[in-house]
């Protein structure tokens, strides 16, 4: 997986609202290069979930947190791009 899959499903997702809400295209993108830096060798779509919601968590707190469903849909569609 690229920097760039994980990118455009984490934008397309928007697991805390900021892009709905007319935030920069790059908001992101902390997050997406923290969960590409730490995904390498990672191929079971529940510990990339897992991953996505712990990079989540460290950036935004416990209460902004995506749940670990929508994290692991997520982590389906960047296993499949």
């Amino acid at each position: 997986m690229t920097f760039e899959q994980i990118k455009v499903v984490i934008d397309q997702w928007d697991p805390i609202g900021l892009l709905a809400g007319e935030a920069p295209p790059d908001e992101y993108d902390i997050e997406s290069r923290a969960i590409f830096e730490e995904a390498r060798g990672i191929t079971s779509p529940e510990d990339l979930a897992k991953l996505i919601q712990r990079v989540f968590t460290r950036f935004f707190g416990e209460s902004l947190s995506p749940s670990y469903e929508s994290c692991l849909l997520a982590s389906l569609k960047i296993l499949q791009s």
